[in-house]
């Protein structure tokens, strides 16, 4: 029988028993070598260091998207602000030459013979909108396009057929609709 004084074992005849040793297996001895104590250690650190990365490159990508998305947005709002004065500045300069006294002389003198006071206001009303078009780098041309095929223009280079191609174009039509108005 075996008897227990204190910590030790003991038999019966009191000779010290020895006590069991447990062989570490090589199992053991590779699960916890110091390879890969090291390298449990070295994952351990390098997994936060990978997520912090993710998630810094996520949150960069999102913010740089979102930064893209307002540009544009802001980009086409200040683009149509520039259209919209454009196109207000163009209607402005229309309604001046329509309104210009040599512009509405040579409407009334459409269907006439031509006669040197005819063809003087015709040269004056041309000029005016070569000065419309002279003063404005957005203008490249200007016609006015009258009823019976009659036209003025002061152009870079029109086809001779414009007027052709135009009258029958849906752009004539809503402006014929609209009273020549925008």
């Amino acid at each position: 029988m075996i008897k227990e004084k204190g910590k030790k074992l003991f038999m019966k005849n009191g000779t010290k028993m020895k006590t069991p040793k447990i062989k570490a297996t090589k199992e053991h001895k590779k699960m916890f070598s110091i390879r890969n104590k090291l390298i449990l250690a070295f994952l351990v650190t390098i997994i936060p260091i990978v997520m912090l990365g993710v998630l810094s490159f996520n949150t960069a990508k999102n913010s740089i998207e979102d930064i893209a998305k307002e540009t544009s947005l802001e980009t086409i709002k200040q683009l149509n602000k520039y259209l919209s004065l454009s196109m207000d500045n163009i209607e402005i300069m229309s309604r001046q030459i329509v309104y210009d006294q040599d512009f509405q002389k040579y409407i009334g003198t459409v269907n006439q013979e031509i006669d040197f006071d005819i063809y003087t206001i015709q040269n004056n009303v041309s000029l005016s909108i070569q000065s419309f078009t002279a003063n404005n780098t957005m203008i490249n041309n200007i016609t006015v396009i009258l009823p019976g095929l009659h036209s003025i223009t002061y152009t870079g280079g029109l086809k001779d057929n414009t007027f052709n191609d135009l009258k029958d174009s849906q752009i004539m039509k809503t402006a014929m609709e609209k009273g020549g108005s925008a």
